[in-house]
């Protein structure tokens, strides 16, 4: 839930393109895939588990797909405003 939240907010405050898109993205994924690794080898508490890193990775890339098809909706009332 944190990693879709993550990327949702870096891509909002980076705004619309694909550079942003991809940086949001990667940031999402990679804080995810840290959290996971850090906690495997016990510098975090926590237990790690492979099926957290593909919920993160998926979370991450679903905030992003919402959050492009929220602003181009907001674009496209703009426009017939």
């Amino acid at each position: 839930m944190w990693a879709f939240s993550l990327t949702a907010l870096v891509k909002l405050i980076l705004g619309k393109g694909k550079p942003q898109s991809i940086v949001a993205l990667s940031i999402g994924i990679s804080v995810g895939f840290l959290v996971e690794l850090f906690q495997k080898y016990g510098l975090i508490p926590g237990t790690f588990d492979f099926f957290d890193l593909l919920v993160e990775t998926l979370g991450a890339i679903l905030s992003l797909i919402i959050t492009i098809i929220h602003s181009r909706r907001n674009e496209n009332e703009k426009q017939t405003d």
